[in-house]
């Protein structure tokens, strides 16, 4: 017989199953804000972070469902967004360097005949949403803003427009974020120096660091024999080539399988 606790652990078990999806191997905009290298490389590499408990998992996903909604509002309101590129029939996305380095935005907004904005969307609880409300994007979520930086100036963007949804209110809050050509040149430098440069040092000197200590990779950061897929780019030999490939300089070929030479990918201590 069915009990309540049964069908509990049921539906979390559904969800981590369906909801869980492939890891990504690529630093994308949504994490070059990240304070710490090592991280951004474990991202790079594809290095999974802890599976999020279930409940997390479902406000991920009734987020994607508020950002449809937000969208219809938008359109309602007058604006032209456009969700999917035209050229491509996909989500916006713009890649640089090789590919390993990818942006992917909600969409793309005219206001009547002018320029086109950058749209992003946030969904957020009744605390961060006032802080952004006071604060402003920058100060409140400089992740959020480092994202939006870094795609316009991939996309060659000179505004955005944040749309923020409080899911305890469902209120709107809305800021237009200028370009900022110093700040965009500065996360593409900082990308470039994690995708070809190789820079992988730790934010922080000790596991026990507050940067560290509630990271989802800490485990891969920290602990020598924690469990890692064993590939080619989880191994210390490969680096990042063009068209997202990766090479091998043990070998000196694309590094497309495992040899006998691996050695799992370690990260550096501050200098």
């Amino acid at each position: 017989m069915t009990t309540a606790i049964d069908a509990l652990q049921r539906l979390d078990d559904a969800v981590i199953a369906t909801d869980r999806g492939p890891e990504r191997s690529y630093v994308g905009a949504s994490n070059i804000g990240h304070e710490c290298s090592a991280y951004l490389q474990m991202a790079l590499r594809g290095i999974p972070g802890k599976t999020p408990p279930p409940n997390a998992l479902r406000i991920f996903r009734l987020g994607h469902v508020l950002e449809e909604e937000i969208v219809n509002d938008l359109k309602a309101a007058g604006y032209a967004v456009r969700e999917i590129d035209p050229e491509t029939g996909e989500q916006w996305e713009w890649l640089a360097m090789g590919g390993h380095l990818r942006a992917h935005a909600d969409g793309i907004l005219r206001d009547k005949k002018g320029p086109a904005i950058l749209l992003e969307i946030k969904t957020m609880n009744d605390k961060k949403w006032n802080l952004f409300k006071a604060r402003g994007i920058k100060n409140s979520h400089p992740m959020y803003y480092s994202q939006m930086q870094i795609m316009m100036a991939l996309g060659s963007i000179e505004e955005a427009m944040m749309v923020s949804y409080n899911k305890n209110t469902s209120t709107y809050h809305v800021e237009m974020v200028p370009y900022q050509a110093d700040i965009g040149r500065m996360l593409l430098e900082k990308a470039r120096m994690i995708i070809k440069n190789g820079y992988k040092t730790r934010v922080a000197d000790w596991p026990d660091s507050f940067s560290c200590k509630y990271c989802d990779r800490f485990d891969a950061c920290w602990i020598t024999d924690s469990e890692i897929p064993k590939n080619c780019k989880t191994c210390n030999h490969s680096t990042p080539h063009k068209n997202q490939q990766w090479w091998c300089n043990k070998n000196q070929k694309l590094a497309i399988k495992t040899c006998d030479h691996y050695s799992r990918f370690t990260v550096l201590g501050r200098k």
